[in-house]
């Protein structure tokens, strides 16, 4: 997140400064300034707008997930704890399925991953569950 907003901020800073490079070396004067300085200025506006937007319609409690780093051993952990719905259903056992399936090398500890495959293999080899 901190890689990302940086380079935005960068982006929109250097932007004007580019644009005035441009216009400095252009020596026949054929570029078009005005159209291009104010192409540069609405979409400045309309990325800060849209910034805006996604920070006021976030839901307030998820805001902080947004723009604080988290590893991906530490999602890892949490998907396995707390998660409950993921793109493999409902419950922990649909998240926990996608974690083993995508994430061998950061699997929370053997034991968990043991204790949660012993109780529950049975019940899914009779359900046979999506994931």
């Amino acid at each position: 997140p901190y890689l990302y907003c940086a380079s935005v901020c960068y982006q929109t800073i250097a932007s004007p400064l580019v644009v005035l490079v441009a216009f400095c070396l252009d020596g026949g004067g054929r570029l078009p300034q005005s159209e291009l300085w104010s192409l540069l200025a609405g979409a400045t506006v309309l990325a800060l707008l849209g910034a805006s937007l996604v920070g006021c319609y976030m839901v307030p409690e998820y805001r902080k997930t947004f723009y604080k780093h988290k590893s991906f051993n530490t999602l890892v952990q949490w998907a396995w704890t707390e998660r409950e719905r993921g793109t493999s259903g409902e419950g922990s056992d649909g998240s926990r399925a996608k974690i083993v399936a995508y994430a061998a090398w950061v699997w929370p500890p053997s034991d968990q991953v043991r204790a949660w495959l012993e109780e529950g293999w049975a019940k899914w080899e009779k359900e046979e569950p999506d994931w």
